[in-house]
């Protein structure tokens, strides 16, 4: 190896010399060759000339790939990425410096920034800039936000000249995938194919994997045997579906990551170009999710009672105006004896009472729409037709009708036709309702409904 002290001593920043060893068509150990007095102090070492890399700093996949690209195929690399294991950012600059015979040498300079510095994350190429600013108007554009996601990945995967492309996030109370967007050169792959070849419990071993960088680049057989050391079961997953390369970055939205965007069987001779692009379109990406996850969850406490998971009189009265056809089934449901619950046993009873009653509910009608239209007061809009919802009332009826159930309904139901509006067989429900809970009244007592609660 050369003799570059004096070139490291005459750089006033942080900077070090790595060398690569070079091992057929990809690479061997990346070894801190020499450095200079900042990067001493900046990094807090000593006497580490020599050393593997990731004995310094932990392993990192796309670093790996930045440094082999330098030293070995003599391209300058720059990149401004999130260092997480340093609790900030990294400005970093590799410039190809010479040969041995078994190595071959960069130049590693770097500085850290604590917050991310947006002149430093915009300084992407103008080509990518474009063609994500681009994609991402459409995004906002669509009329329809996941057809919209399946165009952006689509484009991605075209200028990635990649096989797939796909957007997924996690749904850890469900455990379940979310697709959000998918494409493949291949037709006969669709959505559906796609999810079975994925697994809940791969996809959560994702973030370990990506560690502290910001990305998983698998572009050779070596990075490939190295993920698969990280995380065995996704290897075993990629070698099963065939696939060759992946460029993979996480969606981070408020310093969580909520998702992943992925290509598959890219250019890998495009790598750093294609990682700058998906890393710029995770940015948008991450954002335009997460506000529309916003908005939806919004829409869903407008429309949606907290209590019961029924939903809500909003939601009733907007149903009743959007559509006045009266060929549908209703069931006015009232629970008798709540007062009595609330005024003896305290408002926590009545509370558990009303769920009681929701469930059994949601529980029988579950494909209808069951609202909660007042305290005590439950509607059912079925359009199943007359038979199924007449079966469906009986079964209801059973369960809540009894001297000893364990939630007491007064219930009336009605089935219209198209002659008939809405309100007109909404009117006819509830008057069954009040005759149904009249009757309640003066033939049976409370004093069920309160043991029932206590029990």
């Amino acid at each position: 190896m050369e003799d570059y002290s004096e070139l490291l001593s005459k750089i006033n920043m942080a900077c070090c010399v790595i060398s690569v060893e070079r091992k057929g068509e990809g690479y061997g150990d990346i070894r801190i060759a020499a450095y200079n007095e900042l990067y001493k102090e900046t990094m807090q070492v000593d006497d580490i000339a020599g050393c593997l890399y990731y004995e310094i700093v932990p392993k990192d996949l796309k670093f790996e790939d930045f440094c082999f690209r330098a030293a070995v195929k003599k391209e300058k690399m720059h990149a401004y990425v999130e260092t997480r294991a340093l609790g900030g950012w990294t400005d970093q600059t590799l410039i190809p410096l010479g040969d041995d015979d078994e190595c071959g040498y960069c130049l590693f300079l770097f500085r850290f920034t604590k917050e991310a510095e947006p002149e430093l994350r915009s300084d992407v190429t103008f080509n990518n800039a474009n063609f994500v600013i681009k994609i991402m108007m459409k995004l906002r554009a669509a009329a329809n936000f996941y057809e919209g996601l399946d165009d952006v990945t689509y484009e991605l995967m075209k200028e990635s000249s990649a096989f797939s492309c796909v957007v997924l996030m996690t749904d850890e109370k469900a455990g379940e995938l979310r697709l959000l967007g998918t494409s493949c050169e291949d037709e006969n792959v669709t959505q559906k194919t796609i999810k079975e070849s994925l697994h809940y419990e791969t996809v959560v071993t994702w973030e370990s994997v990506i560690g502290v960088s910001n990305a998983v680049i698998v572009n050779d057989r070596q990075s490939m045997d190295d993920l698969a050391k990280r995380s065995p079961i996704w290897g075993e997953e990629l070698k099963n579906v065939g696939v060759k390369s992946l460029c993979m970055l996480p969606l981070n939205w408020n310093k969580k990551i909520v998702g992943y965007l992925y290509v598959t069987d890219y250019d890998i001779e495009r790598t750093v170009e294609i990682k700058e692009l998906l890393e710029l379109a995770s940015f948008f990406l991450a954002s335009e999710i997460s506000s529309h996850d916003l908005m939806l969850e919004l829409e869903r406490i407008g429309i949606i009672d907290s209590l019961t998971d029924c939903y809500n009189r909003n939601a009733l009265i907007n149903r009743i105006k959007e559509d006045q056809s009266g060929d549908v089934g209703v069931l006015y449901a009232d629970i008798n004896g709540l007062k009595d619950v609330n005024d003896t046993l305290g408002h926590d009873a009545g509370d558990k009472l009303i769920q009681n009653g929701a469930d059994i509910l949601l529980d029988i009608f579950e494909k209808d729409k069951v609202y909660r239209s007042g305290g005590d007061e439950f509607v059912v809009i079925s359009t199943s037709d007359k038979a199924a919802f007449d079966e469906k009332v009986s079964r209801f009826k059973e369960l809540t009708s009894g001297i000893n159930v364990g939630v007491r309904f007064a219930s009336g139901s009605y089935y219209g036709d198209s002659a008939m509006s809405i309100d007109d067989v909404m009117k006819e429900a509830d008057a069954a309702m009040y005759r149904d809970k009249a009757n309640f009244y003066r033939i049976s007592g409370i004093e069920n409904i309160r043991r029932s609660i206590i029990s």
